[in-house]
């Protein structure tokens, strides 16, 4: 058995969080209307400017008599982007100049790495881009209650292992290649899941099936290996005989650091 080490790459996200208190703004939602008593304004910062991905809405669904019913509204809106999908709860048009309004001012400013910056993957962010120095006018009855910021910092070590097998759903598997996900915290890092790919074996005559696995795994100390598939010891080894030498700098965020979702810094 063998694993073979190939290429790390390096992942930095960085992300604000923007409160707003609102009074005198409704929302229609799937032909229901809601009044807005808080906003919450999901920034990503990209391309030297932060962009809205998406706002929180919360509040009370009203009654056809005008008065707040018991239910309440948790609903994602997205900026219009003219593109008319129907499936989309636009965000009003007074909570987004507000959000503009109360934009992160901060310029992130991460050290180079010395390894290759992994490309993203996925969907692109949508929503209104605000360049600097552009502003938007805060509306009467909309208050900025707070702004956080998330720093993520990743990296990814591709492996190429021989001669492993893991167990995902009761099918054996034959693991061909493998990635280490590393989390930067405290100061260090962590490695906090492999994801493996590679072949069924088939049970009757074990030879490889056309049917994959991609499965993210847990190193069995991780608290939350319980769930899911563990990774096999001898990958988490190479792993940490292989940690990325790179210790990451940011300069300093004037919002605090949100305590809602975990922290890459």
């Amino acid at each position: 058995m063998t694993i073979t080490v190939g290429e790390t790459t390096t992942e930095v996200t960085v992300k604000a969080y923007t409160t707003l208190r609102v009074e005198g703004v409704t929302i229609e939602v799937k032909g229901r209307t809601a009044r807005v008593a808080e906003a919450e304004v999901y920034w990503a910062f990209e391309d030297g400017a932060w962009r809205i991905n998406f706002v929180q809405v919360t509040g009370p669904f009203l009654n056809k008599d005008g008065r707040e019913s018991r239910q309440r509204l948790n609903e994602t809106s997205h900026p219009d982007d003219g593109s008319e999908r129907s499936y989309r709860t636009v965000t009003p048009p007074a909570i987004l100049d507000a959000a503009l309004a109360y934009a992160p001012d901060w310029t992130p400013e991460v050290s180079e790495s010395r390894y290759p910056t992994r490309q993203r993957s996925g969907r692109a962010a949508s929503g209104t881009v605000l360049r600097p120095g552009q502003t938007g006018g805060a509306p009467t009855g909309i208050t900025h209650v707070a702004t956080t910021t998330q720093v993520l910092v990743h990296a990814y070590t591709s492996l190429q292992p021989e001669g492993f097998t893991a167990k995902v759903k009761s099918r054996a598997a034959r693991i061909k290649k493998a990635t280490v996900h590393w989390d930067y915290e405290d100061g260090a890092w962590a490695v906090g899941a492999v994801n493996i790919w590679g072949p069924v074996i088939r049970q009757s005559d074990g030879t490889e099936s056309a049917l994959n696995v991609d499965e993210l795994t847990r190193p069995a100390s991780a608290s939350n290996s319980q769930c899911g598939v563990v990774t096999p010891p001898e990958l988490v080894e190479v792993a940490l005989e292989n940690v990325p030498d790179w210790t990451p700098t940011i300069n300093g965020t004037p919002y605090p650091r949100t305590t809602k979702l975990r922290s890459g810094l």
